[in-house]
């Protein structure tokens, strides 16, 4: 790992220049005293470490972190300090790290002062399938094997590796014999907050075997019991079982106007008929339901392209009617779509609802950011036949200057035919006017196969992205 860090040393003397004017003058044939054997070999006990300069970790866990002990009958060689300091460098948690002693004739004082690292260089740490420790109890152990941890590791240095050893020291005590391994997840659609470490036990299967639902309405039990069974029997990721739970079971929820739904994290539990190569997992997953809602009113603003009284029709809310909040969902994606059509790709739709906890109902103040207005650049075409460049051209009616319409695009491309052992790619750029686009259908084949580039649409369909 690449050391970006600083380690500064001192020493200061003074005080055991005088202790050392002690010495007799000829060598001694009776054993040196500790003290004078200490300082002959530059070591001496801590009686004080200081800390100081970071916000991210308390003093007491970088104390431990290194390792030094504060006692007055424990002779700490500076060789020892050092590599404390080295240690700590070493980890990744510190962009500097500063040390220094000085000494006196009743000991060391050993001063730490660090420079955090921003943020950003921190990852989330992810345990996929450790099943044998409730979430929170396994921080607080990992904490307190690996001081430094604290359920985030720098994105280099050696902290990773050192939560990655406590983990498998974990497993041994407890007789498992699983290997533990850890890799870097990439961000999911460009997003930093979901960039992690993965730790993960390997040589061990573990199965849900059995699912319940607890704290279910009678009104609900069954057909929220029936979308959790859909999980029983697949091997355990503690990932996958968050996003079902969080898309798949709330979206039973929602439809039925349980808008306020929420879920504690699965209670797991090992079952009896486990063993050292295959664990069966019992999950329970608690509900709180709250109540189902009925709509009420909608109120817009922002809007300026399109009136309320334009907007209303595309949402399914019908005045003291239960609240389908998968239907809304599907509402406002096409509300964004049908903006889009004019021209606003960018327009984003907040749907804040207002609950009336008394009627049971639930107005939305809908907020629409319609952003900037984009426009019709360019249409090219590239690497067609002549005839075959000229009916195109001939055929794509969106004129420049006129709003730019993706939905017009799409159904434009669903009548364009490649050639046979060829295809197509379309490329949207930015044009030469301030929020235009350019329009870029190019063919390729075997020898210039298609590389389409996303970084190069400029719209994103409603619904097209992965929900986390």
């Amino acid at each position: 790992m690449p050391r970006r860090t600083v380690i500064y040393t001192a020493l200061l003397l003074s005080a055991f220049s005088a202790f050392a004017q002690k010495r007799p003058a000829a060598p001694s044939k009776k054993p040196a005293p500790a003290a004078q054997l200490a300082m002959d070999r530059a070591a001496y006990p801590i009686v004080d470490i200081a800390v100081s300069g970071s916000d991210r970790y308390d003093a007491d866990d970088i104390i431990k972190a290194t390792g030094l002990k504060k006692d007055k009958n424990i002779v700490t060689p500076l060789e020892d300090i050092k590599a404390a300091a080295q240690k700590l460098a070493d980890s990744g948690a510190f962009a500097q790290v500063n040390y220094k002693h000085s000494a006196s004739a009743n000991g060391a004082r050993v001063e730490f002062v660090f420079t955090d690292r921003d943020d950003d260089q921190f990852l989330t740490c992810d345990f996929a399938n450790f099943v044998w420790w409730p979430e929170n109890d396994l921080l607080v152990e990992l904490h307190s094997r690996v001081p430094l941890f604290n359920g985030t590791v720098p994105h280099d240095g050696t902290l990773a590796d050192e939560v990655n050893d406590a983990l498998q020291a974990l497993l041994k005590e407890r007789g498992i014999a699983g290997s533990v391994s850890h890799e870097h997840v990439d961000a999911i659609n460009g997003d930093p907050a979901t960039e992690a470490v993965l730790y993960r036990v390997t040589d061990v299967d573990i199965h849900i075997a059995k699912v319940e639902l607890n704290g279910a309405s009678s009104a609900m039990q069954a057909e929220a019991s029936a979308a959790l069974q859909h999980i029983n029997g697949l091997v355990y990721n503690r990932t996958t079982v968050k996003k079902f739970i969080n898309h798949n079971l709330r979206n039973v929820y929602l439809r039925h106007g349980y808008l306020r739904a929420t879920f504690d994290a699965p209670e797991l539990k090992v079952l009896p008929d486990s063993n050292s190569s295959r664990v069966n997992l019992s999950l329970v997953v608690p509900v709180a339901e709250g109540r189902p809602y009925k709509a009420h009113d909608v109120r817009w603003s922002g809007n300026k392209a399109m009136l309320a009284e334009s907007l209303d029709p595309y949402l399914h809310l019908l005045p003291g009617v239960t609240v389908d909040g998968v239907r809304l969902k599907q509402d406002i994606d096409n509300v964004r779509y049908h903006y889009a059509a004019l021209g606003y790709l960018h327009m984003l739709l907040d749907a804040k609802p207002i609950f009336n906890e008394t009627a049971g109902s639930v107005d939305y103040q809908m907020t629409v950011k319609e952003g900037d207005l984009f426009e019709m650049g360019k249409f090219d075409v590239e690497g067609m036949s002549d005839s075959l460049s000229e009916s195109l051209r001939h055929a794509w009616q969106l004129r420049e200057g006129q709003p730019f319409d993706p939905t017009y695009l799409n159904m434009f491309l669903k009548n364009v035919k490649a050639p046979p052992n060829t295809a197509y790619l379309v490329d949207e750029s930015q044009g030469e006017r301030p929020k235009s686009i350019d329009i870029t259908i190019r063919l390729c084949g075997p020898s210039d196969p298609c590389k389409p580039n996303s970084e190069n649409h400029l719209y994103t369909p409603p619904g097209s992205e992965e929900e986390k």
